[in-house]
């Protein structure tokens, strides 16, 4: 018999519908997930979640479900961009946050709630970029970044390479990009950053902050500042947003520029664990760039049920309170990580060893397991069917140094944490025994 045609699928469906690579893993974590019932499974410390402050959420959001039910006032349309106090939270903590030393005033109307942080990502390439253009971005990255770009927007990435966070000149190193792609045809429009990195978890110096600025500003490029995790910073750590060295620049015509050209995405995902309830920041003071994000509003949009318990919580009371706290258990955490670390440190030998730098921010370490016997993409294979931690290698996040493994620290309870640092370092070592 004649099998009848699908029809035409066009090369952005064909692309859109390709999974990526990271999702090799991730499939085998999905079907075999540990669980205390189910000891054989895979623990998952490779997906960026934050559960330390899960108790808090669920008390705060269940009191407020609890008093007040559903609404009949979140049925209608409304304003998809996000609710007007919705934006006025988020610019106060922007105020209150983001902006340490300029202290500027934060428009709430710059600002556009979508949902998730990724859909913020793929609306400003949607405004700066035709399809078949390109962003620039400095190794490594987060993995999901290039998917989130391309899929259906069809927009790519230069990758610069950054062998050590700090020990590099910014401009220098993006010029020579820059230069190189003009001379192979490809058409620039602007450069994405990530502050408070990931998956290193450095924090960028104030020389590279300015670094960037200029180079975007040299060239008339855009830069998109992804600062999800503004809040999840460690000890004596201080986070200063893009927009803040824009608002402290001194040279007047510069920083009328910068304003048109840098822009920002949060989310509550990161800082605070609330991934599945879809809630991305977008700010610019672009007016053509927001005028994108209005129009574009009806795809992607948070609901409006969601969207009114959130606004409770981030009365400013409620969400001081909680950044303390969750500031505290972070710290915590780490140390809690980084003393069960140092303590297998002590199995390294010159051939087979793990290390890491300590993070300034983030919910993450990125952790070398060096074994002269096994690459990097094998390790990975190992830790996943044999020791039963999924953890994503340097790899997939465009690393230049082989043997990096990204662990996130707050996906999971302590106890199940522990459980999977012993599986995961006595496997490796064990590799050394044999």
């Amino acid at each position: 018999f004649k099998v009848m045609s699908l029809g035409h699928i066009s090369k952005r469906g064909i692309r859109a519908g390709t999974k990526p690579d990271f999702l090799k893993y991730l499939i085998k974590v999905w079907t075999n997930p540990y669980d205390p019932s189910n000891d054989t499974g895979i623990i998952n410390l490779g997906i960026a979640e934050n559960t330390l402050n899960n108790d808090m959420l669920c008390s705060k959001l269940g009191q407020f479900r609890k008093e007040n039910g559903v609404s009949e006032k979140t049925f209608p349309y409304g304003d998809m961009s996000g609710t007007e106090k919705m934006k006025e939270h988020y610019a106060r903590i922007f105020q209150d946050h983001f902006l340490t030393t300029a202290k500027s005033t934060v428009d709430p109307k710059h600002i556009t709630i979508v949902a998730g942080a990724n859909v913020a990502l793929e609306q400003f390439a949607c405004a700066m970029c035709d399809e078949g253009e390109y962003l620039m971005i400095a190794t490594p990255y987060y993995f999901g970044m290039g998917p989130d770009f391309e899929r259906r927007m069809g927009v790519k990435l230069i990758e610069v390479p950054m062998p050590n966070v700090n020990e590099w000149n910014v401009k220098e190193a993006f010029e020579q990009a820059y230069i190189k792609a003009k001379k192979e045809g490809k058409v620039v429009r602007g450069i994405v950053i990530v502050n408070p990195h990931n998956p290193t978890g450095v924090i960028r110096r104030d020389e590279d902050m300015q670094g960037f600025l200029d180079f975007v500003y040299d060239h008339s490029l855009h830069l998109i500042a992804d600062e999800v995790y503004a809040l999840s910073l460690q000890n004596n750590q201080n986070f200063r947003s893009i927009i803040d060295y824009v608002d402290t620049q001194k040279d007047v015509k510069k920083k009328e520029a910068l304003n048109s050209l840098v822009h920002v995405i949060y989310s509550a995902s990161k800082d605070v664990g609330l991934n599945g309830w879809r809630l991305g920041v977008a700010y610019s003071r672009n007016d053509q760039i927001n005028a994108t994000f209005d129009t574009c509003a009806d795809l992607n949009c948070t609901s409006r049920d969601t969207l009114v318990a959130w606004e409770h919580f981030l009365e400013k009371d409620n969400f001081d309170i909680y950044r303390q706290r969750y500031q505290q258990a972070l710290r915590q955490r780490y140390s809690y990580v980084e003393t069960l670390l140092n303590d297998y440190k002590k199995l390294n030998t010159k051939d087979h060893y793990i290390d890491f730098e300590k993070p300034q921010g983030g919910i993450f370490v990125f952790l070398r397991c060096y074994a002269s016997t096994k690459s990097e993409k094998e390790l990975q294979a190992y830790f996943t069917d044999q020791v039963r931690v999924y953890m994503p290698n340097g790899g997939l996040f465009k690393s230049s140094q082989s043997h990096y493994f990204r662990i996130c620290f707050t996906q999971t309870s302590e106890d199940i944490l522990t459980k999977a640092l012993h599986r995961l370092l006595k496997g490796f070592f064990a590799l050394n025994d044999k």
